[in-house]
């Protein structure tokens, strides 16, 4: 029976066009994956790319429909990793970015992904499980404002940046693992509710 997922690592980085992030994880064969957030011009689909850390990354999910982006990839580690220099490069330059890597022991891949974005209104976005106790993550890019997230119920804020662009960058979680494959999770946050946003989501298995 799968224990499910648990974080080995993390590491985060702030700025623009290209930012690096430096992971250290102990344990060997872990999954790696990368949050990225961007904002990004008006009326043009920004992009990101995730390299580096000695890692085959893979792009899971990306959110673009409004300003920004909010992107997920990911890699598999074969060895432990020691100050791992992972960086994101916008396909658009001159725009902030917020780059947050987690490593997870026990996690032999992702499920689910999905894709939510609003010209306004509070961010939220649903997926459902595909595997017993897994982890639903997400990230978002709210290109309206420098404003603090408020979570939804039973969820829990891993990063969270803002710069004087009027950009907020984010990654929030549920609390706890999902127990049953087939459940509908959802990852909102309750405020600011008139901001253009793009969010992620994904199931970490």
């Amino acid at each position: 029976v799968s224990t499910g997922p648990a974080i080995d690592g993390e590491a985060t980085a702030k700025g623009k066009t290209t930012v690096a992030a430096r992971l250290t994880a102990a344990a060997s064969g872990d999954l790696v994956v990368a949050f990225v957030a961007a904002d990004g011009p008006a009326g043009a689909k920004q992009r990101a790319k995730v390299s580096g850390g000695g890692l085959t990354w893979a792009l899971a999910k990306r959110t673009n429909a409004r300003n920004g982006t909010a992107e997920v990839w990911v890699a598999h580690a074969s060895g432990a990793l020691s100050r791992a220099r992972i960086t994101s490069t916008l396909a658009r330059g001159g725009f902030g970015e917020a780059l947050t890597v987690v490593a997870f022991r026990h996690a032999p891949g992702t499920g689910a992904t999905a894709s939510a974005s609003g010209r306004t209104g509070a961010p939220s976005g649903s997926l459902t499980t595909t595997s017993p106790n897994s982890w639903v993550f997400a990230v978002g890019i709210d290109g309206t404002a420098s404003i603090p997230r408020t979570l939804g119920a039973g969820q829990t804020l891993v990063s969270q940046a803002t710069d004087r662009a009027g950009d907020t960058y984010w990654v929030q979680s549920r609390s706890a693992l999902t127990p049953a494959a087939g459940t509908t999770v959802t990852i909102n946050d309750t405020a600011p509710k008139r901001d253009m946003w793009n969010l992620t989501l994904i199931e970490i298995t």
